[in-house]
């Protein structure tokens, strides 16, 4: 008697987000900055932030990916230049965007305690979910564009 065969998926829609997913996230890097109620996407093509389509943010935010992220501490000092502290995080496999957060927020915090406390304006994360590493010179525009430069530091308010 001959076994029946397996009937094979051509079409797995897991799969198939997944690939969707990771294309879109080609397009975009979240970011985050103090005073912000959410995440927001930052359009590469545009060099500005935009709301994506509805369908690119939930697969970001569902879809596993490999992240990599930038820990970001913005300072200013007694002279009022401003400059940031950063630590960047690669994920070598593929993390959802909630699974990532406990441990960015850990290395985010140790950032944050290695800071000059006087110099410290606020805090802000960019995560790219294809991998790619971002620039010094990005992060400091897309801050800039948060408005992440505006709030002041603590030799600011106490003189």
């Amino acid at each position: 008697m001959a076994r029946k065969k397996a009937i094979r998926k051509h079409h797995d829609p897991i799969k198939r987000a997944g690939n969707q997913a990771l294309a879109a996230a080609g397009k975009y890097l979240i970011s985050w900055c103090m005073g912000e109620k959410e995440p927001t996407f930052f359009n590469l093509k545009g060099k500005r932030v935009m709301p994506p389509e509805d369908h690119v943010k939930i697969q970001a935010m569902t879809c596993a990916l490999p992240w990599s992220s930038m820990c970001l501490v913005m300072c200013r000092d007694q002279l009022g230049n401003n400059y940031l502290q950063s630590l960047d995080i690669s994920s070598k496999e593929p993390y959802t965007y909630t699974q990532l957060a406990a441990t960015l927020n850990e290395q985010h915090q140790r950032l944050l305690d290695n800071a000059n406390p006087m110099h410290v304006i606020g805090v802000g994360w960019i995560s790219s979910a294809n991998g790619k590493t971002v620039e010094d010179e990005t992060a400091y525009s897309i801050m800039e564009e948060l408005g992440g430069w505006e709030l002041k530091a603590k030799w600011q308010t106490n003189p």
